[in-house]
């Protein structure tokens, strides 16, 4: 037998999960955790757990314990500690055999470690209320059918009298409307698969209990099959199918009332249960409508309402984000950009970050004046231009002076910082800030990567280590930042206008600053996923030109 709610197996005589009181259903497709019984009130526990949750006992032996039988249900070695098997939850009484070593037909021994374990304190069973049924120790749930055990008293209840009146008086399970009883016994019941497969192995199907007697009890029968009239779905009359021809069999532990009194009781259960559903999708559709309307309105009023200009006001970081609220730019979001780049508004944002490499700490303000930058970084096709224009030195991986075949739309790389600043000029470009390239890749929300906070490997060439290798700019369009830039997490790094400098509120120098070096930002191929974040800076020398670093281009927004 099989819990779907706590995904534990049972012995196939118990009807109910011990832990949370749900029906147990056959199941062998499902993948279950691997458990054990507790040997102190045989409630079944993750493998694993030093206490029950059940009865809190140990779950870890001080000292191993002799072998004083083996358990008749399973066949496991039985310990002399034990008052439940590990392995099936049966109970010392009705699970010790003899050992399987002793001679036949000679007398046992007196084993004084077995009747040590016999002389153990007996822990006191529970009656269930309802069926009668003994308990096991320390459980929450009959193991029958499904009733919440009263665990204060051990001693089976006074039965009512014939004619007792009703009292108003609840226990057991609470009473389940008919409408969500229904709802309830087709996520419960198993499917009409499931039902003809237990029928094969000659077992009997699993039925729904039904409940009548004291405190506006009935019985509840619900058919196996979904159906759309809930008031079909369930007998107020005890012990009967519901389908005649279905042979559906019924439990009834305790005295049915008057039919009288019964259909009053599913009257008034079916009214209650259907205007509460009524009432809660009222509820729900009017706070759906009331969020709308506040969000139309808003928008409306955001696109009515002229933009402040930046010096008009004072940046506030959020104490909730990571990046800081952005402040209102002079010119429009509207504003077209150049071919091939993409317009980035500015605004007020968060710098760096707090939990990241020391050369990233500490975060703080930043204001960002609006501009453009490449869609893309610069392509090899694109600097054979510059190269054509200015007689400048090709870059040190060309074939005289020519593009490797197929690379055309590579990024360009083995350029100096001296190298892409004449081409942004020749252009009638610039190289990006470091503050506007993190801006450019961030946003305003503070997000690690362009596209979230998660890494996802399949929106940006990075990460590869020495199996990686360059791909075509723009090859990644779902990791665009949010401006729509690409690739500014992997493939190569690129160069900034930036020199590289101890961010605001650094209380210790680093070695690298004032050395003359330049700010490159993204991370390459081959670099390890904290070194192509947002945030993370690069420092080189302007001198140099490198296999894995490019650039690309920004421009002032007029």
């Amino acid at each position: 037998m099989y819990c779907a709610a706590c995904n534990l197996n049972y012995s196939d005589r118990l009807n109910y999960c011990r832990r949370c009181g749900q029906s147990l259903v056959h199941s062998y497709s499902d993948p279950v955790m691997d458990t054990v019984c507790c040997t102190r009130c045989g409630a079944r526990t993750t493998k694993g757990e030093k206490v029950c949750r059940q009865c809190g006992a140990s779950a870890a032996s001080s000292a191993p314990e002799p072998v004083v039988g083996a358990c008749s249900q399973c066949g496991a070695s039985w310990r002399s500690g034990w008052l439940f098997c590990k392995t099936c939850g049966i109970d010392r009484d009705h699970a010790m055999l003899l050992p399987t070593s002793m001679p036949a037909g000679a007398p046992p021994a007196r084993d004084e470690t077995a009747f040590e374990a016999e002389d153990l304190p007996e822990i006191a069973k529970v009656s269930c209320k309802r069926c009668g049924a003994m308990a096991k120790p320390f459980s929450r749930y009959c193991e029958t059918c499904g009733n919440t055990l009263d665990l204060s008293r051990g001693v089976p209840p006074k039965e009512p009298e014939e004619y007792e009146e009703d009292q108003g008086v609840i226990t057991g399970k609470l009473v389940v409307p008919p409408v969500a009883a229904a709802f309830r016994t087709q996520a419960d019941l198993p499917t009409g698969s499931l039902q003809a497969s237990l029928s094969n192995r000659g077992q009997r199907p699993l039925e729904a209990f039904g409940e009548t007697g004291r405190a506006g009890r009935r019985t509840v029968a619900v058919n196996d099959s979904p159906t759309s009239d809930f008031r079909a779905a369930t007998d107020p009359l005890s012990g009967r199918p519901t389908d005649p021809n279905s042979g559906t069999r019924k439990r009834s532990f305790e005295r049915p009332i008057s039919s009288g009194r019964t259909e009053q009781l599913v009257e008034r259960s079916d009214s209650r249960g259907a205007i509460l559903v009524w009432i809660i999708i009222a509820t729900l559709a009017m706070g759906a409508g009331v969020v709308a309307w506040r969000l139309w309105t808003n928008q409306k009023n955001l696109s009515r309402s002229p933009r402040p200009a930046p010096e008009q006001s004072t940046p506030q970081p959020t104490t909730g984000l990571v990046g800081a609220t952005p402040q209102a730019s002079p010119i429009p979001r509207q504003t077209a950009a150049p071919e091939g780049m993409v317009f980035v508004p500015g605004g007020t944002f968060k710098m760096g970050r707090d939990d990241g490499d020391e050369i990233e700490r500490p975060a703080h303000i930043v204001e960002v004046k609006p501009f453009f930058i490449d869609l893309k970084e610069v392509t090899n096709e694109e600097y054979q231009r510059f190269i054509s224009a200015t007689k400048r030195r090709a870059p040190t991986h060309w074939i005289r002076g020519k593009i490797p075949g197929g690379q055309m739309k590579y990024p360009v790389i083995n350029v100096s910082w001296s190298d892409a600043n004449a081409y942004a000029r020749w252009s009638k470009k610039r190289l990006p800030t470091e503050a506007e390239w993190e801006f450019a890749a961030r946003g305003t929300d503070g997000r690690i990567y362009p596209w979230g906070n998660e890494w996802k490997p399949d929106y940006a060439n990075a990460g590869q280590g020495k199996k990686g290798r360059l791909f075509e700019t723009g090859r990644y369009a779902a990791g665009a930042s949010p401006f729509g830039a690409l690739d500014m997490c992997g493939n190569v790094w690129e160069w900034t206008a930036s020199d590289f400098k101890d961010y605001p509120g650094r209380k210790i120098a680093s070695s690298l600053a004032g050395a003359g070096l330049k700010v490159i930002r993204g991370g390459a191929y081959d670099a390890g996923l904290k070194n192509v974040t947002t945030t993370y800076r690069g420092a080189v020398s302007p001198d140099h030109a490198y296999d894995k670093t490019g650039f690309r281009c920004a421009r002032d927004a007029k």
